[in-house]
């Protein structure tokens, strides 16, 4: 079963130009020329993917929530560990169909 919390978080960095412009897309990038050099290793890329996600958990709730919420506790370090993995996946599955950041 999916983590609605973690999803929501995904949602939410999929949909922000600002995130994808300034977190998302650098990631992105680095990510696969890691990948066309041959150095890239997954437990890199979820830690790239956790700072991700942390970033969007921080920029969510100073959208959207009240001062006094606190970002570490709406996202729990679960909640941001599964939002990774699903923008890990995401991101491999792109690649792999030729849909990469550094084709566009």
């Amino acid at each position: 079963m999916t983590n609605e919390t973690a999803r929501e978080l995904q949602m939410h960095i999929d949909n922000s130009a600002q995130l994808v412009k300034q977190v998302a897309e650098p990631t992105y990038r680095n990510l696969e020329k890691k990948m066309a050099k041959g150095t890239y290793g997954e437990k890199l890329a979820h830690q790239a993917m956790v700072n991700l996600a942390t970033a969007g958990a921080r920029d969510y709730v100073a959208q959207y929530c009240t001062a006094g919420e606190k970002w570490h506790e709406m996202f729990s370090v679960a909640d941001r560990r599964d939002c990774a993995a699903m923008l890990l996946k995401s991101f491999a599955d792109e690649v792999a169909c030729g849909n990469g950041w550094l084709a566009r």
